[in-house]
């Protein structure tokens, strides 16, 4: 026997006999991990840690491996910070020295080795392509960005990572370097328990999606935050249930198991799937969902997002004035939101997409219709029209809320013909008269007119690479919102100011004035939304 490394093989014979089974204790040394035993066609089990063999006619020779423990050896899931739904990477680490990446566009193989601060180096077996990038942000040129692997090590936060890029186009490798990340460690949760009774009931689950552009560097990442389609999990008292998905149902048995419930899909294959709860979500739970073996053809997905039990009386959402926001994450910057009034009629942001608003049976309806006849988008089209057709709609149907938080199913269909898709939001709703100055997500959609008896002037933003752009009768150029809530823009060497007075669903009144002025009633106008 040869062995390297701090352990042991310890014979419970002094003297094993030919054709007979050879037992051997594996007693890894403090500290150390069975990396590799074999020789002798013997088999090792893992859990017993037990070697065994039967004995050949001839001499042979076994060989064991011990290496140093490690916090990385074994099935990791990463998941990325700040985010409601975090995409998630499945790395298994193997004793072995190999191992393998899970995720999608990064599927591979790879062998790893220890580092001296109590991580781990990792190389795939083949660079793989996951994104693209530029080399500057002002570059008009894109490679193939391309993973070769990865480090691992501890971090006050969770796991740091170092992704190994390269990056190269036709072939041809143009630049080599790292992108660091830091990520959650799924075993640092402290599971929320419920009880089940709790579970009980109609449930809705969002799964975060990967992001394409998670690995470049010279892209704006945050306009590709994405949610997987929604799933609604019906869990009965009498341990059966249902998932239903894209107009699929799935029959389900189900139990609870104290700091998860496992879940057995009912098709023919018994997929099975544990899910815990990570955290809570004011009214919502942070959730993670993992198979006890390689799925096949399963209904619902591994990964992490968020799941939300639907309140037996929906929350009211017509009848007041407020302001959606629509939030992938706590702390992450608000993209997309509208301001909501009583008549149903919705503005800024979402809705600016949408030519008509309105409220039914306590959902929020927009829609778009394309005019047949003239062949065009036309927002005086209605649905009693024979010439008008429903191009594209939103719907969204309240299912939950916390003390600040509002849960709700967001199904969308973007073209005529197209199947409907379904997204579970997350929105933070201000209370009546919340829409007092302007926000960030307001840029994105910031389309309003000036009438000076039959002269009109658009107003107008957009968003180009990076940086949000406004157009006024006055001039044009770079634009943010200052802390006041105040649309600051800069034009020929001088900052300009648009204050936010009044706000209803016909239209903004503000105040225009350069930075060297202040708002008064001379320069006060009215900006319409048509």
């Amino acid at each position: 026997m040869t062995i390297e490394g701090q352990g042991e093989l310890i014979t419970h014979t002094d003297k094993p006999r030919l054709g007979k089974l050879l037992s051997l204790t594996v007693e890894p040394g403090n500290g150390y991990v069975v990396s590799d035993i074999s020789g002798c066609n013997g088999y090792f089990q893992k859990h017993s840690l037990r070697f065994e063999a039967y004995t050949p006619t001839m001499s042979c020779h076994i060989k064991a491996k011990f290496i140093k423990e490690s916090d990385f050896i074994g099935q990791l899931r990463l998941l990325r910070k700040g985010f409601y739904a975090p995409e998630h990477f499945d790395i298994d680490v193997r004793p072995s020295g190999d191992g393998r990446v899970s995720r999608v566009n990064l599927y591979s193989n790879f062998t790893w080795q220890a580092t001296e601060d109590g991580g781990i180096t990792a190389q795939l077996t083949q660079p793989v392509k996951v994104s693209v990038d530029r080399l500057t942000d002002n570059s008009d040129i894109y490679y193939d960005v391309e993973i070769t692997g990865f480090d691992l090590k501890n971090h006050a936060e969770g796991v740091e990572v170092t992704w190994h890029r390269q990056l190269s186009k036709d072939g041809e490798v143009h630049r080599a370097d790292s992108l660091v990340d830091v990520l959650d460690d799924i075993r640092d949760f402290t599971n929320v328990s419920l009880t089940e009774a709790h579970f009980v009931g109609a449930w809705s689950l969002g799964y975060g999606e990967a992001e394409y552009y998670y690995f470049s560097k010279h892209q704006d990442k945050d306009e590709f935050l994405s949610w997987s389609e929604a799933y609604q999990l019906v869990l009965k008292e009498n341990g059966e249930g249902e998932i239903q998905n894209d107009g699929k149902t799935t029959s389900i048995n189900w139990s609870w198991h104290g700091n998860y419930i496992e879940i057995v899909e009912k098709d023919g294959y018994n997929n099975t799937v544990h899910i815990s709860l990570l955290s809570e979500l004011d009214g919502g739970y942070q959730f993670n969902a993992d198979f006890e073996n390689l799925p096949y053809s399963a209904t619902l997905n591994n990964g992490a997002g968020v799941m939300v039990k639907h309140q037996i009386r929906a929350p009211e959402i017509a009848n007041t004035v407020s302001v959606w926001r629509f939030k992938n994450g706590p702390e992450l910057e608000v993209l997309d939101g509208m301001e909501l009034y009583t008549n149903g009629v919705a503005r800024m942001g979402a809705a600016v997409r949408y030519s008509h608003t309105y409220f039914d049976d306590n959902k929020l309806y927009l829609q778009d219709f394309w005019n047949v006849e003239t062949n065009q988008r036309d927002t005086n089209c209605t649905i009693e029209q024979p010439e008008c057709v429903e191009q594209a709609y939103q719907r969204i149907t309240p299912l939950a809320q916390g003390e600040r938080t509002l849960f709700a199913l967001s199904a969308i269909k973007t073209i005529d013909g197209q199947a409907e898709s379904s997204r579970l939001r997350v929105i933070a709703r201000g209370g009546e008269g919340s829409f007092t100055q302007f926000e960030p997500f307001m840029l994105s959609n910031f389309s309003l007119y000036e009438r000076a008896g039959e002269n009109i002037s658009h107003w107008r933003t957009w968003y180009s690479n990076g940086i949000y752009k406004i157009l006024t009768p006055y001039g044009e150029g770079d634009t943010q919102i200052d802390e006041a809530g105040r649309i600051k823009y800069g034009y020929q060497g001088e900052y300009y100011y648009i204050q936010l007075l009044a706000a209803s669903s016909d239209g903004l009144k503000v105040c225009h004035y350069a930075e060297s002025d202040a708002c008064t009633e001379a320069n006060e106008t009215f900006l319409s939304y048509q």
